[in-house]
């Protein structure tokens, strides 16, 4: 379950980056 939520928190970190970059 940690694993998922690291993901999780890496996609999201991810898409705000990419969000902010756009």
């Amino acid at each position: 379950m940690k694993k998922i939520e690291n993901l999780d928190n890496g996609r999201r970190k991810e898409g705000r980056r990419n969000r902010e970059s756009d």
